[in-house]
């Protein structure tokens, strides 16, 4: 009547904005954030091949670390102003 398989796969299905997304995490220790998200970056870039119509983002701590460091940008090139 059935066949039952255990397979992996998404345990949640995410969107935003009308479009599936896949939400990797993982934590530091031991090191910066800035040159872990770094290394990370660049294996990715090399190891990762993107099917067409997907991108990467990196938010998280960095993502918010990118935030602030433009916005004190802005407010140091004010303040010598």
């Amino acid at each position: 009547m059935a066949s039952i398989n255990v397979v992996s796969g998404a345990a949640y299905i995410y969107r935003e904005q009308q479009e599936r997304y896949l939400p990797i995490k993982f934590s530091v220790r031991d090191r910066d954030l800035g040159s872990a998200i770094r290394e990370a970056q660049d294996k990715v870039a090399e190891q990762v091949q993107l099917p067409p119509g997907s991108r990467v983002e990196w938010v998280g701590e960095f993502g918010n670390l990118q935030d602030a460091i433009k916005r004190l940008s802005i407010v140091v090139r004010s303040a010598l102003r």
